[in-house]
């Protein structure tokens, strides 16, 4: 299965211009697929799955993805959310068994926002059994 026509359609095209470009990775740090747009390199990827590994971690160093610095706002067992301010786009993150899955945001719309849309269709994923 290709991933990234299953990110762009479920979680970019889908949102309504919520989210701009989306990423999904294996827990391991594998990028399975992202937007075309937004060049997520593996170190990156490898980085975040460190850092998702031990939440507490991502508030102090931020989050990094496509060559962008995100600061890092929340992070838990379950979700991270990341903001820079200098370009006004935010990151927002669902942690599921298998994966990790983050939308791009940009201005107005903000990080909770982001967040429920990319928890509700996480969760419909996981139900359907796409995703676990």
């Amino acid at each position: 299965m290709s991933w990234t026509p299953f990110v762009d359609g479920q979680f970019v095209q889908s949102s309504g211009g919520l989210i701009n470009a989306a990423l999904i990775m294996g827990r391991d740090g594998t990028v399975w697929g992202n937007t075309a747009s937004w060049p997520v390199t593996a170190q990156e990827a490898k980085t975040l799955a460190g850092q998702v590994a031990n939440p507490t971690t991502i508030p102090a160093q931020g989050i990094t993805l496509g060559g962008q610095k995100y600061m890092g706002l929340l992070a838990d067992e379950e979700n991270f959310q990341g903001f820079a301010n200098a370009v006004k786009q935010g990151v927002s993150g669902v942690i599921l068994g298998s994966c990790i899955i983050v939308g791009k945001f940009g201005e107005p719309h903000k990080n909770p926002n982001a967040y429920s849309f990319m928890k509700k269709v996480a969760d419909a994923l996981v139900e359907q059994g796409t995703l676990q």
